[in-house]
């Protein structure tokens, strides 16, 4: 099974086509179905490691690019958001971020493993089929209905020149409106940018791979076999393998409080209140609490390593 498999990935980098550990594993475990070899293979991760080493299977990269951001606007638009969620007093289930993006639901990896032989990894005409998809959820990925909510939101959008005024974006009554972040804060701040879209497109990926590689065809054959059909049922059930915690995490830099609110916040707790907590809590908690309070303060007075370090 594994000399087959070496000589149908040598056959397809002979095409320039790009080969992905996935599509190695996937095909793999297609060959040894067909072998029915013992003992059997699960194509699994250490599996993939050591055949690699067996026949000197390397793997590099093609190409990248990296968005421009300016860092301080953060603050400010921040400080400005967080206002008008507390005086409309919206949960997170109340707050919605949508953008979209380009997927060519037909492109291969950018990246192949290729043979001991190979210096380069030369490519081929990528196919261009594109179609746009927009990304849209709030902070917990909860309907408002089920928590039994008002029917009132905040949608978040980039300032994107495609996007209309603000102002034709709300309901009549202005229960559910739109508000825009400044320019170059996307790969800062936006939650759609922060995994989301990376991930859904990464999934998809992965589907595509497998539904290419499972058909026991050459690549290039099958790949025109794939439809809108098949890219609209993939890419649904790569936005359904994104779990509720991974995009919780996507609101994070936008909704986590600023390093200055967080001192504000310590400072004003009335003396009363702590007093409190020190006679109702348990003295183990309280004694954890101010230890924790001492670390940060000198980690912050002096520069050094994170607390969550040592």
């Amino acid at each position: 099974m594994e000399k087959a498999l070496y000589k149908w990935f040598l056959k397809t980098r002979e095409r320039n086509f790009p080969v992905t550990g996935l599509m190695i594993q996937e095909k793999a475990k297609l060959l040894h179905s067909q072998y029915k070899e013992s003992p059997s293979v699960n194509a699994s991760s250490g599996w993939m490691q050591k055949y690699k080493k067996r026949f000197g299977i390397r793997f590099l990269t093609i190409s990248g690019e990296k968005l421009s951001s300016e860092p301080e606007l953060v603050g400010p638009f921040k400080r400005t958001l967080r206002l008008k969620i507390n005086q409309l007093q919206l949960t997170k289930e109340q707050i919605y971020n949508a953008d979209e993006t380009g997927l060519y639901w037909k492109l291969l990896p950018g990246k192949t493993y290729v043979a001991r032989e190979e210096k380069t990894a030369p490519g081929r005409k990528t196919e261009k089929q594109r179609v746009t998809f927009r990304a849209c959820t709030n902070a917990v990925t909860e309907f408002l209905q089920s928590q039994n909510l008002p029917v009132k939101a905040m949608l978040l959008l980039d300032n994107a020149a495609s996007h209309p005024p603000a102002e034709q974006l709300r309901s009549d009554d202005g229960s559910i409106f739109t508000v825009y972040m400044p320019p170059n804060v996307t790969p800062l701040i936006q939650p759609m940018d922060q995994n989301a879209i990376r991930l859904t497109k990464l999934f998809y990926r992965k589907n595509l791979l497998s539904q290419i590689i499972g058909t026991n065809q050459d690549i290039g054959d099958a790949l025109k076999h794939i439809s809108l059909k098949d890219a609209i049922l993939n890419l649904a059930l790569a936005w359904r393998n994104l779990r509720p915690k991974v995009i919780e995490k996507c609101w994070h830099n936008l909704l986590s409080p600023l390093a200055d609110e967080v001192d504000d916040e310590e400072d004003n707790i009335p003396l009363s209140v702590l007093r409190s907590r020190i006679r109702n809590e348990d003295i183990d908690t309280v004694r954890s609490e101010i230890i924790t309070l001492l670390q940060t303060s000198i980690i912050q007075k002096y520069s050094i390593l994170p607390y969550s370090t040592y």
